[in-house]
């Protein structure tokens, strides 16, 4: 009987030390300065360990190689009340994954910094925006690049996949590439929303030939900015080309990923966006291609 009395009680003995380790442990943890000094700090390490791997994310010798033999300057499409946040983490995630950033609006910001472009702000202006901004970087970038890439502040491009994906092309052919529709324009036009990119070529023709010629390429500001190109390529003898993996996924998109990867509104019967797809559109697992390039309204 004194025996088991005994075990008893060192059984109580030891739960009652155990309990009272476990609650001193998360008093501490709970404690404000204990998180800031411990959790905290381990998390900042973490997102700071992340940010400098993704920094350094072209690490070896070929993807080097290819950084050097496929340059790309990006050209951004802004306004000046998104400097600060759209703008911004463009210029904060993918944007410095190009060779040459730029971000074109109609005010100078020297933070960003933001170039102030000879035009006005809506949507009605985006034609004359896009028209001013292939000059700007044609007339001082055309010996440091070969391809020249237009996308919107809400854009999301994975650069290493765009800069793969045109390694396989000559850049001294006449092409510009990106999400292609088929209305409007005979030979089809590229969603201005996705971004597009256009060869050394294209951008040539564009800014020597078709900018000075209203016959060929529209000269005020208004209009569809990507219809708007759309006939100005076409007229320029420029190819709007397929961008498609080889099983017939894309790799630019106009919406958001989740738009695309879960059936919803926009593969609906009656959705415009059917009726504008060049290439019959893909949904769900097989929506996007595994070197997808681009998604709009991030």
């Amino acid at each position: 009987m004194f025996r088991l009395l005994r075990q008893s009680f060192v059984s109580l003995l030891v739960s009652v030390v155990v309990g009272c380790i476990v609650i001193a442990f998360l008093n501490q943890s709970l404690n404000p300065r204990f998180y800031r000094n411990n959790v905290a700090n381990v998390d900042m390490k973490q997102i700071n360990t992340i940010k400098s791997r993704a920094n350094d994310v072209i690490v070896d010798k070929k993807g080097k190689d290819l950084y050097d033999k496929v340059r790309i300057l990006c050209w951004v499409m802004t306004t000046p009340a998104n400097h600060e946040t759209k703008a911004l983490a463009v210029k904060e995630t993918w944007g410095p994954r190009c060779n040459v950033l730029l971000f074109m609006s109609s005010a100078n910001d020297t933070k960003l910094p933001a170039i102030g472009l000879p035009v006005g702000e809506g949507r009605e202006e985006l034609w004359g925006k896009t028209r001013e901004a292939f000059r700007y970087v044609w007339e001082r970038y055309q010996d440091e690049v070969d391809w020249f890439f237009k996308a919107d502040d809400d854009t999301y491009v994975i650069v290493e996949n765009l800069r793969y994906f045109l390694s396989g092309f000559n850049t001294l052919k006449p092409s510009y590439f990106g999400n292609k529709f088929k209305t409007l324009v005979d030979n089809g036009f590229i969603s201005g929303g996705a971004g597009y990119a256009l060869s050394k070529e294209a951008t040539r023709r564009f800014v020597t030939i078709g900018y000075h010629n209203e016959s060929l390429c529209r000269k005020d500001h208004g209009g569809a900015e990507d219809v708007e190109m759309g006939y100005c390529m076409q007229n320029l003898n420029v190819s709007a080309m397929d961008t498609r993996d080889s099983q017939g996924r894309a790799r630019f998109f106009t919406f958001a990923a989740e738009s695309h990867y879960f059936p919803g509104e926009i593969y609906s019967g009656d959705y415009w966006y059917w009726d504008y797809m060049y290439y019959p559109p893909t949904q769900g697992r097989n929506c996007c291609s595994d070197s997808t390039i681009s998604f709009h309204y991030i």
